[in-house]
C-alpha cells in the first residue's frame, strides 16, 4: 500500500487482518494518500485507519444468505427478479430464463417487456393494465397475479407472478418479485372441477 501511493498519488486503499488484544482478529482498512510539495516532488503520505470488521461481517452474512435463497429459489423451480423500476436489465436468477424458455445469451428483461414478449396477444391488454396500475401505486405496493406465458419455444404455460416495490436508501425506486409455474396446479384443480360437476350430474340423475 505505501509503495503504490508513493507511485501512483493515490488514494489507495487496502484491508488487512490484525490480531486483536482479546484474541480475535480484526480487519482494518487503511487510506493512504501520497501529498507533494509545489515543485511536485513527494513530501509525505498521510493516511487513516478504520476497523470494518463488523461492516465485512454484515456484507459476508448478506452474501451467504443470498445464496441460500437462490439455492433454495433453485430447488423449487421459483424464477427471481430484482431491480430499479426503471432498469433495462434486471437481474435473473437462472430460472427466469428455464420458465420464460428463453436463452441466457440474450440477458434479461425489464417486467414490462418481459410481459410484452411473452404474454399471448389476447391477454396483453389485461396484463398490461395490472402492471401499469402497480408501477403508478405507491412503493410498498405489492403485485400478485396468475397469467399466461408464451416461452421461447411455442409452450403455453400459466405463472403466478408475485411483486413488490420499495424505495431504497439512495430514493431508488426499486422492485423484486418471483414467478412460478403453476401450470400443473391448475390443470389438477381443473380436473376437480369437471370431476365435481360429473358427480353432481350422476347424483341429480
Amino acid at each position: 500500500g505505501f509503495d503504490a501511493a508513493l507511485a501512483g498519488g493515490g488514494p489507495i486503499d487496502t484491508q488487512t487482518r490484525y490480531p486483536h488484544s482479546d484474541g480475535r482478529w480484526r480487519t482494518v482498512l487503511i487510506r493512504r494518500l501520497l501529498m507533494r510539495d509545489a515543485g511536485g516532488e513527494p513530501r509525505l503520505i498521510i493516511g487513516v485507519a478504520l476497523d470494518v470488521t463488523e461492516q465485512q461481517r454484515r456484507t459476508t452474512e448478506a452474501l451467504q444468505l443470498a445464496r441460500r435463497l437462490e439455492t433454495a429459489a433453485e430447488a423449487a423451480r421459483v424464477g427471481l427478479w430484482s431491480g430499479a423500476i426503471d432498469a433495462t436489465h434486471p437481474e435473473w436468477n437462472a430460472t427466469m430464463y428455464t420458465l420464460l424458455g428463453r436463452s441466457p445469451a440474450l440477458g434479461s428483461l425489464s417486467l414490462g417487456q418481459a410481459l410484452r414478449d411473452y404474454t399471448p396477444a389476447e391477454d396483453r391488454e389485461r396484463i398490461a393494465a395490472l402492471a401499469l396500475a402497480w408501477l403508478r401505486g405507491p412503493p410498498g405496493h405489492k403485485l400478485d397475479f396468475e397469467m399466461r406465458v408464451q416461452r421461447g419455444d411455442g409452450q403455453l404455460r400459466w405463472v403466478q407472478i408475485r411483486a413488490q416495490r420499495e424505495v431504497d436508501a439512495d430514493d431508488i425506486d426499486r422492485a423484486f418479485g418471483i414467478m412460478q409455474d403453476v401450470t400443473d396446479a391448475r390443470e389438477a384443480m381443473e380436473r376437480l372441477r369437471v370431476a365435481n360437476e360429473r358427480t353432481s350430474l350422476a347424483l341429480s340423475a
